[in-house]
């Protein structure tokens, strides 16, 4: 099955189209994993291009990085019942997560970088994205020891720029270190 023809969860009644990972150089070293696309991914077919994705290219600059796969934990926006953006339910996460899996077989990043709390649960197993951001942890993936990084959400940034930012800039010096680029942003 392709990516563009699943069916496995009920998200994909609620999809303009399926948000497809942003694959960008020819042998990306990271994959950051996001929650789930909003209403701007949906319609464009790309993670992290909305307000929280321009934050993301931020930090993005920030790592100096220029190959990497940005992705999601569910590949189709979740909507509650009102019509608003909903959150990713663990079972659509575990059936969604072939897709994670099948990039990291393809592509072999070195780092896996999670951005908030549901891929937290979703990746780890751990809940409390304060308690876990910051930090690298190894785990089995895909049958293979991979190293992980905690990171708040991007969109942390939209509401309290002020207190996020500081904290991104300190992230970003860690994964610059842990590929060997150095401190200086």
């Amino acid at each position: 099955m392709k990516l563009s023809d699943c069916n496995l969860c009920s998200l994909y009644k609620n999809r303009i189209q399926v948000v497809k990972p942003l694959i960008k150089g020819t042998t990306p070293i990271v994959m950051f994993v996001g929650e789930a696309p909003g209403r701007t991914e949906n319609k464009k077919g790309k993670p992290m291009c909305g307000k929280a994705g321009k934050m993301n290219d931020k930090i993005i600059d920030m790592m100096h990085l220029d190959s990497y796969i940005i992705t999601n934990c569910i590949q189709c926006i979740p909507i509650r019942k009102n019509g608003k953006n909903g959150k990713p339910k663990l079972k659509q996460m575990k059936k969604c997560k072939i897709w994670l899996e099948e990039l990291y077989k393809v592509y072999k990043p070195r780092l896996i970088i999670l951005y908030g709390e549901y891929a937290l649960n979703n990746l780890l197993g751990l809940n409390g994205i304060g308690d876990f951001a910051g930090r690298f942890y190894e785990n089995r993936f895909v049958d293979t020891d991979v190293i992980f990084f905690v990171m708040y959400h991007p969109a942390a940034l939209l509401y309290n720029k002020h207190k996020y930012w500081p904290i991104f800039k300190r992230h970003a010096v860690l994964v610059r270190k842990f590929f060997g680029f150095g401190e200086k942003l």
